[in-house]
């Protein structure tokens, strides 16, 4: 998907800069970032898509930019498996299945990364799968936290699957040590309103509603946004709409239309470690729709 994102434009891509000022000041119109490099670049709007520790997000909300950190912890690991290792797991599903343990609440997900076929090992003696077993669980002492070393944290793992059916308590077991475990913190941000001074800086995607992935929403809501976005410039260039009202409209309909995503994004991630709340009103079982607070709420 990034390389056909960057069709075209590679040349205006420039990677490894970090946002680290921004001048709204200095002239009339116009926004000034400056980089950790020592760099800056001028132009007529910023937008801050840069994931959900956004340094535009911080600088529009200094009072309230932190991501909410939920009551969940979730590691995952990438593993190479055999074509004996993967066939039970692939005969659940061939690319992804999750679930959650009844007694204990630990939520598991697998999924595939790669086939022998992609990575080039079809027909060798080193035939491979890739794949990805991640674990989340509720947060009750301590204990449960996430530990500081990867030892640590896939002995935790291996821990909490003791109890799961031999299938996946083995693909958890077989793990092997010295395997990195990555700690991704679960936490959201509902869109908030800030000030878009003039219509000169705004946010989207992460940026402006982090959310959790029980629902698998958050990208399909990025994309959402880079199309009203660019209708919204469209309209600013074309003269038919001035660009804070342009923004203004893009806003208003974002946050309509987010906010009860991460709502229902975090209610999801509480649902999928209960076994109790899993049934057809759950919100990490009800269908997606794209639907505005006002919609809900008349």
């Amino acid at each position: 998907m990034r390389k056909a994102l960057l069709h075209g434009i590679e040349d205006r891509v420039h990677w490894d800069r970090r946002v680290v000022g921004v001048d709204l000041e200095t002239l009339p119109e116009k926004v000034n970032l400056k980089f950790d490099d020592g760099s800056s670049a001028t132009g007529r709007m910023v937008v801050g898509v840069e994931g959900s520790r956004s340094a535009i997000r911080q600088m529009l909300r200094p009072d309230a930019y932190s991501n909410v950190l939920l009551p969940i912890r979730f590691t995952g690991v990438a593993v190479d498996l055999s074509p004996e290792d993967i066939k039970p797991l692939r005969s659940m599903d061939p690319l992804l299945f999750q679930g959650c343990h009844p007694e204990t609440g630990a939520f598991f997900w697998f999924s595939m990364l790669e086939t022998p076929h992609v990575n080039g090992t079809v027909g060798t003696d080193h035939e491979r799968y890739r794949a990805q077993i991640c674990m989340s669980w509720p947060v009750h002492t301590s204990a449960d936290e996430v530990a500081h070393t990867d030892e640590g944290r896939l002995a935790n793992m291996k821990r909490r699957a003791e109890g799961f059916v031999p299938v996946l308590r083995n693909a958890v077991q077989k793990i092997p040590e010295g395997t990195p475990v990555l700690e991704i913190k679960l936490a959201d941000w509902e869109c908030l309103d800030w000030d878009n001074n003039n219509g000169r800086v705004t946010l989207a995607g992460d940026a402006a509603h982090a959310m959790t992935m029980y629902r698998g929403e958050a990208a399909n809501h990025g994309l959402l946004d880079a199309f009203h976005l660019a209708d919204a410039i469209a309209q600013i260039y074309s003269g038919q709409t001035g660009q804070k009202a342009a923004l203004d409209m893009y806003e208003t309909e974002m946050r309509m239309r987010t906010k009860r995503a991460v709502r229902l994004s975090r209610q999801a991630c509480r649902d999928a470690h209960s076994w109790e709340q899993l049934n057809e009103h759950s919100a990490i079982l009800t269908k997606r729709s794209v639907v505005g607070e006002s919609a809900r709420l008349a």
